[in-house]
């Protein structure tokens, strides 16, 4: 029984993934892999996320792709988010 469970499990988190994939880009820090949204030209701005979010919701807000207008727009998601 457990080892179906876990089959099955891995299965929709499979399926979950290729539903949902990042729009960003991966990254190692420190051996450490992040997932960062990035866009636009110009002086960098970095937006970092609280707890419970990721950086979709600075793109989900609008303050992004407002930012991203005139501003090389960084944001990337804590370890264990995103």
């Amino acid at each position: 029984g457990l080892a179906l469970s876990a089959a099955l499990t891995r299965r929709e988190t499979a399926a979950i993934v290729r539903r949902h994939t990042p729009r960003g880009r991966f990254v190692s820090v420190d051996s450490v892999r992040m997932h960062v949204l990035e866009a636009g030209d110009g002086a960098p701005v970095l937006l970092v996320h609280g707890n419970a979010v990721s950086a979709e919701d600075w793109r989900l807000s609008g303050t992004f792709d407002t930012l991203a207008r005139m501003h090389r727009v960084i944001a990337p998601d804590r370890p264990g988010y995103g």
